[in-house]
């Protein structure tokens, strides 16, 4: 990139030409990201479903999935999938993604095996780096250090950077309603059974709103990753 300055110039209100202007938005983000950590290869973005085989994710991480034409002949590229089901999210969420699959490229890139149990267990030398790249981690029983969030520092610090990104761009260019009616996924994290009935012993989550909201729940379920409150938009702890 030759600056940060990202053209925020309203898209045609034809589908295919939104998306088109989603990726390339998402393309300049992560050219900020690769100014600040150089370890992130370049990859090709794609925009897509985040349902697929009985699982559901706002993004992913591919290895060595795009064989790219250069002058010097082909290449073979990782690949970064932003999910359509989270273009509605808030700025800072969105950067999060984008960062949680950039930190896997970075491990990639320094031969650093992050993940295993399909790439769904992510391990402490993966927390590492996203931690590097500014993220909070947390562990999740079964998937490992995977529930990653945006801290306040990280997002300062991209937020000139990324401010024509938002909401000019992906949140007013992409207007899918289809997608906003879909619960909103975890991150690399599969669906369960609508039967499920594991049992256990059930837990009291609240929401941050003024006067909180609770739910009750069996403790399984809760594990399976964050429960966010419509009114306030934060996690039911």
């Amino acid at each position: 990139m030759p600056s940060h300055a990202i053209s925020t110039a309203t898209p045609t209100t034809e589908p295919n030409a939104r998306i088109s202007h989603a990726v390339r938005v998402l393309e300049k983000l992560l050219g900020v990201i690769r100014t600040k950590h150089p370890d992130v290869p370049d990859v090709v973005v794609v925009i897509a479903t985040g349902r697929e085989q009985g699982t559901r994710k706002l993004g992913h991480f591919a290895y060595d999935t795009w064989a790219v034409r250069e002058k010097r002949g082909r290449s073979v590229r990782d690949e970064i999938l932003l999910a359509a089901e989270g273009l509605s999210e808030k700025p800072e969420m969105i950067l999060m993604i984008i960062i949680h699959e950039a930190a896997h490229g970075v491990a990639k890139a320094r031969h650093v095996k992050d993940t295993s149990r399909g790439y769904r267990y992510h391990n402490e030398r993966y927390k590492a780096i996203a931690e590097e790249m500014g993220l909070r981690v947390e562990r999740v029983e079964e998937y490992g250090w995977a529930m990653t969030e945006m801290t306040a520092k990280t997002f300062k610090e991209y937020k000139q950077l990324t401010a024509a990104v938002f909401p000019q761009g992906l949140r007013k260019a992409l207007t899918f309603d289809q997608f906003r009616r879909e619960p909103k996924p975890d991150l690399d994290e599969p669906d369960k059974p609508e039967n499920d009935r594991s049992g256990g012993k059930r837990v009291s989550l609240a929401c941050k709103c003024q006067n909180p909201r609770r739910i009750l729940l069996s403790r399984s379920v809760a594990e399976r990753g964050p429960i966010i409150c419509g009114v306030c938009d934060n996690h039911f702890t």
